[in-house]
């Protein structure tokens, strides 16, 4: 073990104790795109050690510009099963599971959710995004939520059980368009890695988090806020 995690072992207030805690979490990720790929990517080379992938749709050729998990040759396959088998080469320690489905307020949705320590939010439509709050909210664990856009991105960790925050009251009425398409490649790298970052410190409980807070970064200009919700 020590040797694949060295470099993030050593780092101060981490240690092995810290690893182990990585290496017995449970996380579900919805969503295997833009977000997903860079999430899923750091997530399993840290050592999380089971994740669950929901994801129904197919790779295909547009996706290939910024969803670096996938290859030319895997245009029209299923994202969350090309996922799991190429994070398993990555890290064969980390259990991978992928769900070939809609990630729903249902019965099936909320037993695999209340068995884990964080659902993280990787979808890019409002509709999906509801259904993790709900899901979040009937299965006690937080929602790690990020969503990109354009040159801009945010993330929050809301339904918390001892927070206040959700995604319903962050966005209390769905908007009535949905969200821009266009995307640089490295828009959705940054802030994949800021929200895989993120999901690491929540899990380990290594620094302050995200909790019914906001960040918000515009990629132009570097620029990052900070909002209490």
């Amino acid at each position: 073990m020590y040797s694949r995690y060295s470099r993030q072992i050593e780092l101060p207030n981490f240690g092995i104790e810290t690893q182990q805690k990585l290496l017995n979490a449970k996380v579900v990720v919805v969503g295997a795109g833009g977000l997903g790929t860079p999430v899923l990517t750091y997530l399993t080379a840290a050592g999380v050690g089971n994740i669950t992938i929901f994801d129904y749709d197919t790779v295909s050729l547009s996706n290939l510009q910024r969803q670096t998990l996938y290859t030319t040759q895997q245009v029209g396959c299923n994202k969350a099963e090309t996922a799991a088998f190429r994070l398993q080469q990555i890290n064969p320690d980390v259990k991978i599971t992928p769900i070939n489905k809609p990630f729903c307020n249902d019965i099936f949705c909320k037993n695999i959710a209340s068995t884990a320590n964080l659902i993280i939010d990787c979808t890019d439509n409002f509709d999906a995004r509801y259904n993790i709050n709900d899901v979040c909210q009937a299965s006690k664990v937080a929602m790690l939520y990020a969503a990109i856009e354009a040159w801009q991105g945010q993330i929050s960790i809301l339904c918390h059980p001892t927070g206040k925050a959700s995604y319903r009251t962050l966005f209390p009425i769905k908007p009535n368009r949905e969200p821009q398409k266009a995307i640089l490649g490295t828009t959705a790298a940054i802030v994949g890695a800021m929200q895989a970052h993120e999901a690491i410190m929540y899990i380990t409980q290594t620094m302050p988090t995200l909790i019914d807070k906001l960040l918000t970064i515009n990629i132009i200009n570097m620029s990052v806020q900070i909002f209490d919700l």
